[in-house]
């Protein structure tokens, strides 16, 4: 059964899997191994099949994360630089995928309708395992959230590599681009030093009268 909160799985289910598989026997055993560290680190990421959907997009997350710190932690000295431009490479090709699926469903008679009200609610199921997200009301012609803690973040930080968020968040900004009829607006990240990601989608016909004002303070 694949899909468990175990290293062998969550290798198998991730982002980086074109550079994974160019890599030797030896360096993908050491990552196994921190990925299976991480893991054990940090129980309260985890959750069960039991919470649905929310179980499903928790492990692609984390299988980014682990996969991306095991990564750069097992990198040579002094190559971490070219690695980290192979890594947004790979985030930028699964935003491509994840772009024209999404542009498919918002090319969907009522797909914003769809969009605005299941978005922010699988977004929260998130809370508790180290995320905080806070749906945010944007009248008819929108919706968004707000993230205000984010195990990405915190963990990049604690483990010393904090320039590994803002591919991250490259990730979202390729995702969401030129969808049809909706805009995609984010003035900052915690990843980029703010105090939040404020994620706002909002339909072009209401970008034409109104601006997105949302402002954050810096940390």
């Amino acid at each position: 059964m694949g899909w468990r909160f175990i290293a062998r799985d969550m290798l198998r289910h991730n982002d980086f899997l074109p550079l994974l598989r160019s890599l030797p026997k030896e360096r993908l055993d050491e990552i196994h191994t921190v990925v299976h560290l991480l893991i054990e680190k940090y129980p309260q990421q985890r959750t069960d099949l039991t919470a649905g959907p929310a179980y499903f997009l928790l492990h692609y997350l984390m299988s980014d994360l682990y996969t991306a710190l095991a990564l750069y932690q097992t990198e040579p000295a002094g190559s971490s630089q070219a690695l980290l431009t192979k890594m947004d490479a790979c985030l930028v090709q699964a935003g491509e995928k994840a772009n024209k699926m999404m542009r498919h469903i918002m090319a969907l008679p009522g797909s914003f309708s769809v969009v605005r009200a299941l978005v922010p609610k699988v977004m929260v199921m998130g809370n508790g395992k180290g995320f905080t997200v806070t749906a945010v009301s944007c009248g008819r012609d929108g919706f968004g959230f707000d993230v205000t803690e984010c195990p990405f973040h915190h963990l990049f930080a604690t483990h010393g590599c904090p320039e590994l968020g803002p591919i991250f968040c490259h990730f979202d900004e390729v995702e969401s681009a030129s969808l049809p009829g909706l805009q995609f607006l984010r003035q900052g990240t915690l990843c980029t030093g703010c105090d939040r990601c404020d994620f706002r989608y909002t339909r072009y016909r209401q970008l034409a009268v109104s601006t997105h004002n949302h402002s954050l303070s810096k940390m």
